[in-house]
């Protein structure tokens, strides 16, 4: 087995790859998607956002390998990679820990990935990923609008009223709202956070996940006015990512949701999902 970098002149066989290992996407959805990650990664100086494998009977697997940097919580910058799509066609599934063993090949980089199969978690351990989050909290808003907002004022996020934020975060925010995503702050305090939420759906009512937040913590103490925001616009749940379950009347916890592993320790309680594929593949 070869591999060779997942660049623009392989967006055509790229998709067509996808679409088989992931059939629910069509190949159009598959090379709209590769497009915007291709995109971004152009901002950050990169033209590779994955890998092919091959061999002598021609294309065998894929693995996407989105670059990001992660900023907002960070004392430092910290350099990532996010794995996702990972697909290698059934006759060689046996190659699967040779495949991402490879890819994993810079130390100080933090090698992600947010949608582990039952499968792939096992092979992500066996390489040295840990587990950064456990399951998924699903909060249903209508229980939640009876909270008390603690003070808590939720906006929209407005890039003309940006005062207090780094150009940094204020390009990361903007970013997130042309990939379609919805920027909020919450005013707590004093104090000013944005928070980054992403539209799914859920059982086919809308709901939405947190992609990026200070810390758990805030969401929590905020959710009473933040769930009737998101009701009044016409969702019904809010999802994140947690290591145990709070004590939150009516929420419940996802195990069997894909959890959150990584190359190397977090070093802050934020939520960041900016620049994965949570925002990229829809």
């Amino acid at each position: 087995m070869k591999l060779r970098p997942l660049t623009i002149d392989q967006l055509d066989c790229a998709a067509r790859l996808l679409n088989e290992g992931f059939h629910k996407l069509s190949e159009a959805t598959w090379r709209a998607n590769l497009l915007d990650i291709f995109s971004h990664a152009e901002t950050l100086g990169r033209s590779t956002i994955g890998y092919i494998a091959f061999n002598k009977e021609g294309d065998i697997g894929i693995c996407l390998a989105i670059p990001l940097v992660r900023s907002i919580y960070e004392q430092e910058p910290v350099e990532a990679i996010n794995l996702a799509a990972f697909y290698i066609k059934r006759d060689y599934q046996w190659m699967a820990a040779v495949f991402l063993r490879r890819i994993i090949s810079t130390s100080h980089v933090d090698y992600v990935d947010v949608t582990a199969s039952f499968s792939m978690r096992k092979i992500n351990t066996h390489l040295g990923f840990s587990t950064s989050a456990i399951a998924t909290l699903v909060v249903p808003l209508p229980t939640a609008v009876w909270r008390p907002s603690k003070g808590a004022v939720i906006r929209a996020y407005d890039p003309q009223l940006s005062e207090g934020l780094s150009e940094d975060t204020t390009q990361i925010l903007s970013d997130h709202i042309d990939l379609g995503c919805l920027v909020l702050m919450i005013e707590m305090n004093g104090e000013r956070h944005p928070v980054i939420l992403q539209p799914k759906k859920r059982g086919g009512l809308r709901s939405t996940r947190v992609i990026l937040v200070k810390d758990r913590t805030l969401i929590y103490d905020a959710l009473g006015p933040l769930a009737r925001y998101l009701m009044l616009r016409g969702f019904f749940f809010l999802e994140l990512d947690v290591l145990n379950k709070p004590d939150l009347w009516g929420c419940s916890l996802r195990k069997r949701s894909a959890p959150v592993q990584s190359t190397l320790p977090r070093l802050n309680d934020a939520i960041d999902h900016t620049y994965t594929e949570l925002v990229f593949i829809l």
